[in-house]
């Protein structure tokens, strides 16, 4: 003679939401040769023993350093630089584990100018600025022009 028994039990599921995460860049364009400053940022900070987010372009027309950024526990960014190698525009996108995938538009040019380093200059001063650009300059040289700032901080041309 057989019996039946019933066997109960209780479990509890915890369903974790992903983090999301942002890549951003600096500025807009990076020159070829040049370096531009990424930063990824999470929504809430990573988790024990921090969040490895991977990086990746899908053209070669750039490079990204390192490929794979830390991000350590209870931090929300983590830092990385892009180089332009060649003229044309690709996606870098960033993934880890827990976090929702994240890209960014990448666009490398040669007609870039920069101004580094421009120091604090007060109503009245003058200062020298240095200025390159990306490729050699063309026969007849580069014309700039100044940049006068105004109330509030408001610039005008």
């Amino acid at each position: 003679m057989a019996t039946a028994t019933s066997n109960t039990a209780t479990v509890t599921i915890t369903v974790t939401p992903l983090n999301d995460m942002s890549i951003s860049l600096a500025d807009l364009l990076v020159g070829v040769g040049r370096t531009n400053d990424g930063t990824i940022t999470l929504d809430s900070q990573a988790g024990t023993g921090g969040l490895t987010v991977t990086l990746s372009l899908n053209t070669a027309i750039a490079t990204v350093s390192p490929v794979m950024v830390l991000i350590p526990e209870g931090a929300t960014e983590g830092n990385f630089q892009v180089t332009g190698v060649s003229v044309g525009v690709t996606t870098l996108t960033g993934t880890g584990a827990g976090v929702t995938p994240a890209t960014a538009q990448v666009e490398v040019t040669d007609q870039l100018i920069s101004i580094d380093n421009v120091p604090v200059i007060a109503p009245g001063e003058t200062a020298d600025l240095p200025v390159s650009i990306t490729a050699p300059a063309p026969s007849g040289g580069v014309r700039s022009e100044e940049r006068r700032v105004g109330k509030a901080g408001k610039s005008r041309w």
